[in-house]
């Protein structure tokens, strides 16, 4: 997460999120899921851009009032279309309602860092996060309205919220939770967004190695209680978010949520388990001859 310390900006986002404490958040989190899981080596950036999320293979499936219209394959994040490209840091989704532009598109925009926050490190990443990311439609029609959103990382990319479980108010503090994740953004919404959604986070991410004590106790219940073997509780490879209140159709919906990268094995790493593995089927066909 990065911090941004411009002092007119400061005062800005302060304003704001007073506005926001005021009423509450139109985000529900609903039970964890936490099968299948994700293993990792690590996190290797918690700085990402819309930009950065191309490269990483994010995804996204759109589900529709009529299920007809649904891509089972999902989206692939991308860039560079119209304003959205490298250059400002942006990357998006996009596709036609049911592959026919007769029924309207659908686009996922997200620009600059997701996780983002003004001020000191001690605000609230809930009132004070920055780089939104927005849904729109052009859709028109039966059966077009937006009904829900699944949000598919990678090997590579991985979803940073800042809460140790999914059920429960917000702790609204800065608890890292997994090692070097700094701490995350719960997906939440500005003052001016009106729709409502549940949502879930499923696939908990570990860490690959020996296992150690997660970082932060100031959570209820704290990440300090989990450790890295099992998931601390911050960091998740999917997230789906379900309309409970006015669907999506020729309209937009605004949230944020913070996104980290986490480390592939180097293909050295590769390499030495390729030669672990020959060595031990020629140890295995020694011991079989000399057991003859």
């Amino acid at each position: 997460m990065k911090i941004i310390k411009n002092k007119y900006l400061q005062a800005v986002v302060l304003i704001l999120s007073l506005g926001q404490m005021a009423r509450a958040n139109t985000v529900t989190v609903l039970t964890d899921s936490a099968a299948p899981g994700l293993a990792v080596y690590g996190i290797v950036d918690s700085s990402l851009t819309g930009f950065d999320m191309v490269a990483l293979g994010l995804t996204v499936k759109v589900h529709f009032g009529n299920p007809a219209f649904d891509d089972p394959n999902g989206t692939a994040w991308t860039s560079n279309l119209g304003t959205c490209n490298s250059g400002t840091n942006c990357g998006l989704a996009t596709a036609a309602v049911g592959n026919n532009p007769a029924n309207g598109t659908w686009t996922l925009t997200q620009r600059g860092d997701t996780g983002a926050i003004a001020g000191a490190p001690t605000n609230d990443p809930e009132f004070f996060a920055l780089n939104a990311w927005t849904l729109s439609s052009s859709a028109t029609g039966a059966g077009t309205n937006i009904v829900s959103v699944e949000l598919i990382g990678s090997s590579r990319l991985v979803f940073d919220r800042d809460r140790a479980t999914g059920l429960g108010t917000d702790s609204h503090v800065q608890d890292p939770g997994t090692p070097s994740s700094k701490a995350g953004i719960t997906m939440w919404t500005p003052t001016t967004e009106t729709k409502t959604v549940d949502t879930q986070y499923s696939s908990i991410v570990s860490l690959i190695g020996p296992s150690s004590p997660c970082g932060g106790s100031s959570e209820t219940p704290p990440f300090s209680g989990n450790n890295t073997a099992t998931g601390c509780g911050d960091e998740w490879n999917r997230i789906v978010f379900t309309f409970t209140g006015t669907q999506l159709l020729n309209n937009s919906f605004v949230f944020f949520q913070d996104t980290d990268q986490v480390g592939a094995p180097e293909p050295m790493t590769f390499g030495l388990v390729g030669l672990t593995l020959v060595g031990l089927v020629m140890v295995r066909k020694r011991l079989a001859k000399a057991s003859k």
